[in-house]
């Protein structure tokens, strides 16, 4: 009572220091010329200037900041109209990995009548194949295919055997930055919508589809810069979370990229023992790393050398050779396969089938269910815990999908790699009974069909048991911000586990990955090893993860690699993974 007496009399005081100056200010204007007195009295009215002052006064005597004129300053601008986008400024640039063209988009936005840049971001990277195609010229150029009819096209211009990104920039500069002209930052499913409406094709390929994106994301990362609040948290109204609470995703790194040998699969990923916190499963996969560095000094597979990502490329003829190197590794580095760290695989069985012979060529010709016996064998012994693409999505393979999905049993995450692609959802045709829909594996992307099987989507019904119990997404292929968070809502609904990757906020690798992971709830996020263009996004988790430990929201989620799936809790230092 004493202290609430002390601030009314404080607050007092100081309002009476405030009228007194609003009866100077008249007395002033009594002065003036009768015009210039009105109008000032009408602006004054008008804008309700004094009635905003007084909310400012009586807020700061409420609070008594030791910073007044900034905690002032603070509160005009909070009270100023919503931050607008004012202008698009897209660019050429380039991939600093890969040296390719990419395209460049800064935000400049309208803050209290001031217009700035607020955010740059790279388009993030497309999924999408590029080939090579014999020209009318006989010259041979490159183009790039979607790899589906929804997926956005990413616009490029074939030029002799290279291409450039000027057509996508000069559709940002133009079509897409008239569409998003003043609109309101805080507003992302406006933005989202208009620039998707600001091309009618379903692949996008007037605009393209990496200037929607790029666009999208540097919408979000300029609002977060004016209102200085993190993305994950900005994006909560989009997700279907009711609380504060989040979990982090564990990030799955890339060791392997399989090249020589009779074996042919994408990828090998590793990944830390959840009972890790990320700063801790950072250190261990640098253990590891040196653990692989040492094994393969004297392996029989041929030496191996990074890439510029700090991936490793090696060659091998079984899936047991790849297992066999990891345990091996982890034994140098005093670590258990299976119980310390897990592996994934990414598969690419489209490219493994082998159409003539009906079988799958992983070493040896093998069919789908001789396929889904090993990875299994895999899962239970030897630590397997994410398996991407392991079978071609069609109907002849709809059996061996849910054989594998159900054996592994939450052990080990199911996913197929092209099922989100951008409105409409494709959840409903890949993982259901129901009217099966075949990935087009050739990725032709012809956009002419994309109207019927839209119109065949549309009458899909519910879905019944899932092929998979989880899916990888990227922003290349949901499109947009919003849409990125509305899929993985949709398939969080569907009991799918969602696995971001880590280009889905652009290359090179930048940390808005880590908080759209996290805003979404992903479970993991597959991106590269803890140095080089990735170490950003490890220092962003890294961040999130101590963000919301501090404001105790940090949650723990279902396990994969054990027998079980557990409900979201807090997390503990006494919990046990179990295997």
């Amino acid at each position: 009572l004493l202290c609430s007496c002390s601030s009314l009399a404080l607050i007092t005081v100081r309002a009476q220091v405030y009228l007194e100056r609003t009866h100077r200010c008249k007395r002033n204007m009594a002065g003036a010329e009768p015009e210039a007195k009105q109008a000032a009295m009408e602006w004054l009215e008008e804008n309700d200037v004094m009635t905003v002052v007084e909310m400012a006064i009586n807020e700061a005597c409420r609070q008594n900041p030791k910073d007044v004129n900034g905690f002032m300053a603070e509160y005009f601008r909070e009270a100023s109209l919503a931050a607008a986008v004012a202008k698009i400024e897209a660019r050429s640039g380039f991939n600093v990995i890969t040296g390719l063209p990419q395209l460049e988009c800064t935000l400049h936005a309208k803050t209290c009548g001031i217009v700035r840049p607020v955010a740059t971001v790279s388009a993030p990277q497309s999924l999408h194949v590029v080939k090579e195609q014999t020209n009318e010229d006989g010259n041979t150029v490159k183009l790039c295919l979607p790899v589906g009819k929804y997926t956005p096209l990413e616009l490029i211009d074939p030029k002799n055997d290279d291409y450039t990104v000027d057509s996508a920039v000069n559709a940002c500069n133009t079509v897409l930055a008239r569409a998003v002209h003043y609109l309101p930052l805080h507003d992302q499913e406006a933005i989202d919508t208009a620039l998707w409406a600001a091309d009618d094709t379903i692949a996008k390929e007037k605009v393209g589809g990496q200037g929607i994106c790029a666009i999208s994301l540097a919408c979000i990362k300029g609002r977060a810069e004016i209102r200085r609040e993190p993305i994950y948290r900005l994006l909560q109204p989009l997700s279907n979370k009711t609380t504060d609470n989040r979990a982090i995703p564990y990030p799955l790194a890339q060791v392997f990229a399989v090249k020589g040998g009779k074996l042919k699969i994408q990828a090998v990923y590793v990944r830390s023992s959840r009972l890790n916190s990320v700063d801790e499963s950072t250190r261990l996969l640098t253990r590891i790393m040196r653990g692989v560095q040492k094994r393969l000094g004297s392996s029989k597979t041929g030496t191996m050398h990074p890439d510029a990502t700090g991936v490793f490329a090696g060659s091998f003829d079984r899936l047991e050779q790849v297992a066999d190197t990891l345990e091996e590794a982890g034994r140098n580095a005093g670590l258990v396969l299976g119980k310390d760290f897990f592996f994934g695989l990414d598969l690419g069985a489209s490219q493994l089938y082998d159409v003539k012979k009906d079988r799958y060529d992983l070493g040896g010709l093998k069919s789908g269910s001789e396929v889904v016996a090993e990875l299994v064998s895999l899962s239970k012994s030897r630590g397997l815990m994410y398996i991407c693409d392991p079978l071609r999505a069609n109907a002849e393979e709809m059996a061996n999908w849910k054989e594998l999905s159900s054996k592994v049993n939450r052990r080990c995450a199911v996913a197929f790699g092209g099922s989100l692609e951008s409105r409409p959802l494709h959840l409903d045709t890949i993982y259901s009974t129901a009217n099966v829909v075949e990935v087009d594996d050739n990725n032709t992307g012809d956009p002419n069909t994309a109207e019927e099987s839209e119109e065949h989507t549309a009458q899909t019904p519910e879905p019944s048991q899932p092929w998979a119990n989880a899916m990888t997404i990227t922003l290349a292929q949901t499109g947009t911000v919003s849409d990125f968070m509305h899929r993985c809502g949709e398939a969080l609904d569907r009991d799918l586990e969602p696995v971001a990757m880590e280009s889905c906020a652009g290359l090179p690798s930048s940390p808005e990955a880590a908080d759209l992971a996290v805003a979404a709830g992903c479970s993991q996020i597959v991106c590269g090893l803890p140095y080089g263009s990735s170490a950003s996004v490890y220092r962003r988790l890294v961040e999130i993860e101590r963000e919301l430990k501090a404001a105790d929201n940090l949650l723990t989620v279902g396990t994969v690699a054990s027998d079980f799936s557990m409900q979201p809790t807090k997390r503990k230092e006494s919990l046990q993974e179990s295997m």
